[in-house]
């Protein structure tokens, strides 16, 4: 019997072999519905399939260069580029996340009203 089958749009996991963490082909693991009845652990730790916590080489290995490969599959739609106002720019202000951009924006324009000043 798998681990999982598609039915319609929805994944049908069997009980007996669930493991919440062993990814699919996409590198992404299969998990449950909240309030569906399965039960497993999760921690921010290095884990197994199961989600308990594995601290051995061989474990941190294997999900480090899991997670990695995950990132690079998808850096196409993970990486969003936004430039604004840079074609004639001396240095380049590059942030992350929502709020690394807010916070760059309101610094750029800051530094463009005082050199506008000068």
């Amino acid at each position: 019997m798998k681990a999982s089958l598609r039915q319609g749009y929805r994944r049908v996991i069997v009980i007996a072999e669930y493991l919440p963490f062993k990814p699919d082909s996409n590198l992404v693991p299969p998990m449950a519905n909240a309030g569906s009845g399965y039960r497993f652990h999760v921690t921010g730790l290095t884990h197994d399939e199961r989600g308990y916590p594995a601290m051995t080489v061989e474990a941190q290995d294997e999900l480090v260069r899991r997670l990695v490969e995950k990132i690079e599959r998808n850096r196409d739609e993970i990486i969003e580029l936004e430039e604004d106002g840079i074609d004639d720019a001396e240095v380049v202000v590059c942030s992350y996340f929502e709020r690394g951009y807010a916070y760059g924006l309101e610094k750029l324009g800051s530094i463009r009203r005082r050199q506008k000043l000068v």
